[in-house]
C-alpha cells in the first residue's frame, strides 16, 4: 500500500504538499504539482488512512450506534425490525455527511467508556437507554449524543422518542 511518503519521494516534494494535494488545502501549489502528484495518486489507487487520519486529528469520523446489553438482553438487538430500520437510515445519513457508523452492544459504563477512547468516536447515538448509572456515564464522556427510543427524562439531553 503506498504512503504519503512514497509520493512525495516520487513527485519530488514534501510530505506536507502531498497532504495539502490529498486535503484540498491547494492554494500554496502549482498546478503542475498538483497534477504529478494527482496522478501518482490515481495510479496507486491511493486511499487516506483513517486510523492516521484518527490519530492526527485525535478524533475518528465514526458515529457510534450504542445499546446497553442487560442482564435480560444479552445478545445483538439488530434482529429486532425497528432497531434494523433506524440503523439503515441513520447508515445512510452519516455517509452522505462523510462519516462511517460502528454499530456496537457493550455491557456496561467501563465499556463504554473503553469503546469511546479506544476508536476516538466523534459521536454516539444511544438506544434504548435508562436514566442509570450507564446514562449517566455517556453524559460524562465529552462527545456529543442522542438517545433513541429511551426512558430518560432530561430536558438538558436530545431523545427521540416513539
Amino acid at each position: 500500500m503506498v504512503t504519503l511518503k512514497d509520493i512525495a519521494a516520487e513527485a519530488g516534494v514534501s510530505i506536507t504538499t502531498v497532504s495539502n494535494v490529498v486535503h484540498n488545502r491547494t492554494s500554496r501549489v502549482s498546478a503542475d504539482v498538483i497534477a504529478k502528484i494527482t496522478s501518482i495518486i490515481e495510479r496507486e489507487h491511493y486511499a487516506p488512512s483513517m486510523s492516521a487520519r484518527s490519530l492526527a486529528n485525535d478524533q475518528s469520523t465514526i458515529i457510534g450506534i450504542v445499546t446497553h446489553m442487560t442482564p435480560q438482553n444479552m445478545g445483538s438487538n439488530m434482529s429486532d425490525p425497528f432497531t434494523s430500520s433506524i440503523v439503515a437510515s441513520v447508515e445512510n445519513r452519516t455517509r452522505e455527511e462523510g462519516y462511517y457508523l460502528m454499530i456496537r452492544s457493550v455491557e456496561d459504563a467501563d465499556a463504554l467508556t473503553s469503546l469511546i477512547h479506544s476508536w476516538q468516536l466523534s459521536g454516539l447515538i444511544l438506544m434504548g437507554m435508562f436514566q442509570d448509572e450507564f446514562f449517566e456515564a455517556a453524559r460524562h464522556l465529552g462527545i456529543p449524543f442522542v438517545l433513541i427510543d429511551s426512558y430518560v427524562d432530561d430536558p438538558g439531553v436530545c431523545c427521540i422518542g416513539l
